[in-house]
């Protein structure tokens, strides 16, 4: 198989609480698992720091599509990812 994975993203001062991150990434595959299949993923990422409190607030949102063998239907997934992690 053969793919290609790229991710951008940036760091800076948004907000007075912290530093904010923001991120965008794309994947595109062929020939995983079967000959001919395609697939592709794309999703766009956030973490907010809030220093004060060590806390960081992420959210992620990916979605994902396969082509496989024909007569295959493979339904296209959504993902949305929430949470915080509190470093003391």
């Amino acid at each position: 198989g053969q793919y290609f994975y790229t991710k951008l993203g940036w760091t800076g001062d948004l907000v007075a609480v912290g530093e904010t991150s923001l991120s965008a990434d794309f994947y595109t595959g062929n020939d995983f698992g079967v000959n001919g299949s395609n697939s592709d993923a794309w999703g766009v990422q956030a973490v907010q720091q809030f220093a004060q409190y060590g806390v960081e607030a992420y959210l992620g949102y990916r979605e994902y599509s396969y082509d496989g063998v024909a007569g295959a239907d493979y339904r296209d997934l959504d993902a949305l990812l929430v949470g915080a992690r509190w470093k003391f």
